[in-house]
């Protein structure tokens, strides 16, 4: 019950930001994407339940966990929808009724609900709901990106069958093999994934898809597998099983790359936030009752939103920008222009006066390291520096009204 009023509070939270204007201009749901790792495995569990029971209670957990999951990011309205696709195509293989692809797509109603509420906001935008990507997709990319080392993922694959062949359980069989096999029949393929990234996701979100893999759930029972048969056919000792758990386990961990490793270019922060402390810091100390507007680079765009509700960002990312704007429009390109001085890759100023006043910008977080743009700026009548921090000066703007 708490799970729904929560997912129901997010719902209209992130509807208040489509509808107000300024939800691509928020990072509303930055770091929220991570806990569809949560979602996912649950939206499985209780599809595997109402396969197996054919129950009507657990549909409506199945709903109830598609509202979590879309409260938590817009990715899981396709993630969801192609998870329960599979799983109507493995209800109906095994027990060959159509009333249950219909009682499945009844769990479907909150993505197509939000869906709509998606589509309904984006027609307050007269450039329509135009997303480009900088890069082409390229499905073999991405696969890469998802893959890693590749060890675990090859170890999964090597699973699929044996399950078929070795495993006496059937939810087993239907929850791990047939429905990763229908996933890579449907979704997962380079065949067909040009088409999904074209009309369903993206070049930069395609990656995504592969979370429904259950890597993990397969691993782990294979191991069980191979712990259940050292056990009963080669009657090895206790002793030496719990051998075979450690070897099996240093196999895994040494599988992949550690999440926090030079190769990732991860950033240790020292701050609870887990961003950096400059950043805290300014988001910190600006004391404001009104929704300030901030021109930033790239850090300052990442991250300043997550400190401090208040501030509306001129620019974020590339993606988001382009969810509302159209790419060859000329505010889209001011907004770029914006960002790309206040981050030090241009040093031409001659529009920027311009745009801080047609942008009503009231600030803008510059670098030390930027000393030509902070000479530009100290230039400036009643411009003032308002905090200071060991990386950054925010500049208070005062060529508009405040």
């Amino acid at each position: 019950m708490l799970l729904f009023f929560l997912s129901i509070y997010n719902i209209f939270g992130a509807y208040s930001h489509f509808s107000s204007g300024n939800f691509l201009l928020t990072r509303s749901w930055q770091g929220k994407s991570v806990l569809l790792n949560i979602v996912i495995p649950l939206l499985e569990c209780y599809l595997v339940k109402y396969i197996n029971t054919r129950k009507k209670k657990f549909l409506v957990i199945v709903a109830v966990i598609n509202i979590a999951g879309i409260s938590l990011s817009p990715t899981a309205i396709y993630i969801c929808t192609f998870l329960i696709i599979s799983f109507i195509v493995i209800s109906y293989i095994k027990h060959r009724e159509k009333k249950d692809i219909c009682a499945l797509f009844f769990s479907l109603i909150p993505v197509f609900v939000f869906a709509l509420l998606i589509y309904r906001a984006s027609l307050l935008y007269t450039a329509g709901w135009i997303v480009e990507e900088k890069n082409p997709f390229n499905f073999y990319t991405d696969l890469k990106l998802f893959v890693g080392s590749g060890v675990l993922f090859y170890l999964f694959l090597f699973s699929l069958p044996m399950f078929l062949l070795i495993s006496k359980f059937k939810t087993a069989k239907y929850f791990i093999s047939y429905y990763s096999f229908i996933l890579f029949l449907l979704f997962i393929n380079p065949i067909t994934a040009k088409y999904i990234a074209k009309y369903f996701s993206s070049g930069q979100t395609y990656w995504r898809i592969f979370w429904l893999l259950p890597i993990g759930a397969a691993l782990s029972y294979l191991g069980i597998l191979g712990l259940v048969f050292t056990m009963k056919k080669l009657q090895i000792p206790f002793n030496k099983q719990i051998i075979f758990i450690v070897l099996y386990s240093i196999i895994i961990g040494i599988s992949g790359k550690y999440v926090y490793s030079n190769n990732n270019n991860v950033l240790l922060i020292n701050t609870p936030y887990k961003i950096p402390k400059d950043i805290v810091e300014v988001g910190s100390q600006i004391k404001t009752t009104k929704v300030i507007r901030i021109a930033s680079g790239e850090e300052g765009a990442m991250y300043l939103r997550s400190i401090n509700n208040q501030i509306e960002l001129v620019y974020t990312r590339y993606s988001y920008m382009a969810g509302f704007l159209d790419p060859n429009s000329q505010e889209f390109k001011e907004r770029v222009l914006l960002y790309e001085i206040v981050d030090g890759e241009v040093d031409n100023y001659n529009d920027l006066g311009y745009l801080l006043k047609k942008y009503d910008v009231n600030y803008l977080l510059v670098k030390k390291e930027n000393k030509k743009l902070l000479n530009y700026l100290s230039a400036i009548k009643n411009n003032s520096i308002e905090i200071e921090t060991e990386k950054y000066f925010l500049i208070k703007n005062n060529l508009i009204n405040l």
